[in-house]
């Protein structure tokens, strides 16, 4: 009926454990999502990146056929169907951060540069972030710096709460507590 169909349509389309893992967090894909396609999910980059997590045509076809294989997803590919853009690219992400070892920065950066141009640059210069980070464009540094900085400020933010909070509490006079209390 049409009640169960609503709530059909309200369930995820993928599982938590199909979009996120250790390192690819909620917290990671919603910064993207936002750096991205500001969440909007019929969106074309002047580069020709689609959808929410704006994937180049190449990569987000990879993707659907490795979605495809393991049984993930089934029909023709359509970079503008939200949660299937979304699938596909935590997927580029989690293989990105399994390849750079967990590392975000370097995950951030051949996400928005690409691979092979990140690849190249760690062959020249070395193999870490900071190692490449004075060669990438502008716009890679910002990227990398916008989403991990919108990240750091939420971990900022909850770590502030809890001070606050911590303030908030009475004090309490040690010395009128039993000796074995202290």
């Amino acid at each position: 009926d049409s009640a169960d169909a609503e709530l059909a349509a309200d369930e995820p389309a993928y599982s938590e454990e199909d979009l996120y893992d250790e390192n690819i967090t909620p917290d990671l894909v919603q910064a993207v999502i936002r750096q991205e396609s500001g969440g909007k999910s019929y969106v074309t980059s002047s580069a020709g990146a689609k959808g929410l997590m704006q994937l180049m045509d190449a990569t987000g076809q990879a993707q659907f056929e490795k979605a495809k294989a393991s049984g993930k997803v089934s029909g023709e590919y359509d970079p503008y169907n939200k949660d299937l853009n979304l699938l596909l690219g935590t997927q580029e992400l989690k293989d990105l951060s399994s390849k750079y070892q967990g590392d975000t920065a370097l995950t951030l950066a051949a996400y928005n540069y690409g691979q092979g141009n990140v690849d190249k640059l760690m062959a020249k210069y070395g193999e870490s972030f900071d190692d490449i980070q004075p060669h990438l464009p502008k716009e890679t540094k910002d990227y990398v710096r916008n989403i991990t900085g919108n990240l750091g400020s939420r971990a900022e933010a909850a770590t502030e709460d809890t001070q606050d909070t911590t303030a908030r509490l009475p004090e309490v006079d040690t010395e009128s507590l039993p000796s074995n209390a202290q």
